[in-house]
């Protein structure tokens, strides 16, 4: 009885899902899923997530450090497109349910990892583009990750 009341919750609020999700960290996969839910369009998020993830499978299984970029560029692109779904959902009416709530703190989420990729790539076409915050007479150490 407890999993059919448990889907019937997930079935009215599914941004609280994604907001769970983000948290356990499956964040592309199933992000792309919402998007279904949203006035974005599906096909956009699969085209952007599925090199996205090819990306970091073949960085994770054969150490390649110059796709580190492309890859980030790739997730950023994907969040502030999720990102701008959510927001379209959100803004669809003018009454706030508990789903749009649970919306705004998966949005949130989203765009902070979005920045963090944004970061990412930046710190990797640059590197110490953000130490002279820190120290203005700082270099990087070392070789970047796209030489």
């Amino acid at each position: 009885m407890r999993p059919l009341r448990f889907l019937a919750l997930t079935r009215r609020h599914p941004s609280a899902i994604l907001l769970l999700v983000q948290l356990a960290g499956l964040v592309l996969i199933v992000t792309t899923h919402m998007v279904r839910s949203t006035p974005g369009l599906t096909w956009i998020s699969v085209c952007i997530a599925l090199p996205a993830i090819a990306l970091l499978v073949l960085q994770a299984a054969f150490d390649v450090h110059w796709l580190l970029p492309w890859s980030a560029a790739l997730e950023a692109v994907f969040y502030f497109y999720a990102v701008g779904s959510l927001i379209a959902y959100m803004l669809g009416d003018l009454r706030a349910t508990t789903d749009e709530l649970f919306a705004a703190g998966a949005t949130f989420t989203l765009l902070a990892w979005a920045f963090a990729h944004v970061f990412v790539v930046l710190q990797a076409l640059q590197p110490g583009s953000f130490l002279a915050a820190v120290d203005s007479q700082a270099r990087a150490a070392g070789p970047s990750c796209c030489s």
